[in-house]
């Protein structure tokens, strides 16, 4: 288990990895989350499930936080999906924008297979 507040990942394949997001994602918080990206992608993890399924709330700066990790994961030719359930979350990554450029999805498995597939295209 998770505290509020807090992240965990897990590799799931040799190239995605599912980080969690647990709590409120919020300018108290969002720089563990940042570490936890930044530190991923050092070690060559960007493919990285984003799930946010257990986040009630979120602010600009934990947005932020998803475009910076987008960003540095596509620098390096990799990429990132949300697993957001339909609700208040997921309706604030759509007011944003940020749906036209990050594929989400309501469940981790469905964003996991995609990551998957786009891995192929770029390892296969």
């Amino acid at each position: 288990m998770v505290a509020s507040g807090g992240h965990s990942y897990e590799h799931v394949s040799d190239y995605v990895s599912v980080v969690t997001v647990v709590g409120e994602l919020d300018v108290y918080t969002a720089p563990a989350l940042r570490e936890l990206l930044i530190e991923l992608q050092h070690h060559g993890r960007v493919f990285l499930v984003l799930d946010m399924t257990a986040v009630g709330y979120l602010d600009s700066t934990g947005l932020g936080v998803v475009l910076g990790g987008m960003r540095r994961v596509s620098a390096h030719d990799g990429r990132m999906a949300l697993v957001v359930p339909e609700g208040g979350i997921a309706k604030i990554f759509r007011i944003t924008g940020m749906t036209n450029m990050l594929r989400v999805f309501e469940t981790v498995d469905p964003a996991v297979e995609f990551l998957g597939r786009e891995v192929q295209g770029v390892h296969g």
